[in-house]
């Protein structure tokens, strides 16, 4: 029977990691410009519907643009963007921090 030997596994574990950063980071990417369609498209159908009613156009809000950042689209200013920037990075930080200790106990004790 075949044991687990832990420094067969590592060159797989090499390779893994960036495979699952760049997967991941496509995905992301999908997943907001998914999300930004479909901002558009609800903002489109409010809109027919408004002008279905009789409600002038030019008293409706303007239609969302895909250009914008995310937070520009929550309506943040400057030093908004930069503490909200700063806020994601540390979480990221600890979630990588999180990730390798968890990958040293796991190799440590193999």
């Amino acid at each position: 029977m075949l044991g687990f030997n832990g420094e067969d596994f590592i060159p797989f574990l090499v390779f893994s990691i960036p495979i699952i950063a760049i997967v991941g980071g496509i995905t992301a990417g999908i997943i907001k410009t998914l999300g930004r369609q479909r901002l558009i498209e609800l903002a489109q159908q409010e809109r027919i519907a408004a002008i279905q009613r009789g409600i002038d156009p030019s008293k409706l809000p303007p239609m969302p643009n895909l250009a914008l950042d995310e937070d520009e689209l929550l309506g943040m200013s400057g030093p908004e963007q930069d503490r909200r920037r700063a806020q994601g990075l540390l979480i990221g930080g600890i979630i990588v921090t999180a990730a390798s200790i968890g990958m040293i106990a796991f190799f440590s004790w193999s």
